[in-house]
């Protein structure tokens, strides 16, 4: 403020003489330095308020939920919907196969894969997994879960939502691809 202060007197010493012109001159220079502040207006804050951001999907999650839905369509099967419960019900799983050295679908302390699923996602009615593991390519694994009958029966199951985690062992380096569906009540 002391700024304009500044300006405003000098601006009165050069038009001294002029007073008629001092008070609109003044006004003009206080609106100029009011508004010179990149303030926001409230079209701005309404803007700002109506973004939407945008979640980036893991790679892993679009290549199966591709993966999968091609196949439903080619069986003439509703799509599944990616579920952030399932991916994290699928995450929690790898971290316990890696954790306590196993891989199968009931852990050695008795946890079935549907214990991991109802934590996470307590509505789902049905559910399903697929386990792969030690694949070079997410490609390579998809087509293990198309040969295998037990697993492409899950992929064009009765299922609304899935979710998937690629999870790479510290030790062995081995990548770990869990895959859960679910349907809802």
């Amino acid at each position: 403020m002391s700024i304009f202060l500044s300006f405003l007197g000098f601006f009165n010493r050069i038009f001294k003489r002029s007073v008629q012109y001092r008070l609109p001159f003044s006004i003009f220079l206080f609106l100029a330095f009011i508004f010179s502040f990149n303030l926001p207006i409230q079209g701005e804050i309404a803007n700002a308020a109506s973004v939407v951001p945008t979640v980036v999907r893991p790679a892993v999650d679009t290549y199966f939920l591709t993966s999968v839905n091609s196949i439903r369509a080619s069986q003439h099967l509703k799509p599944l919907m990616i579920d952030d419960q399932l991916d994290e019900s699928a995450h929690n799983k790898n971290i316990d196969m890696i954790n306590n050295n196993y891989w199968d679908h009931v852990a050695p302390s008795g946890i079935r894969f549907s214990d991991f699923i109802w934590s996470e996602s307590p509505k789902a009615a049905r559910v399903g997994e697929n386990l792969a593991r030690c694949f070079k390519s997410e490609p390579e694994a998809m087509q293990a879960f198309i040969n295998s009958p037990t697993h492409y029966a899950n992929i064009i199951g009765d299922f609304s939502a899935m979710g998937v985690s690629e999870t790479i062992d510290p030790t062995t380096q081995c990548s770990y691809i869990t895959m859960h569906f679910a349907s809802y009540k």
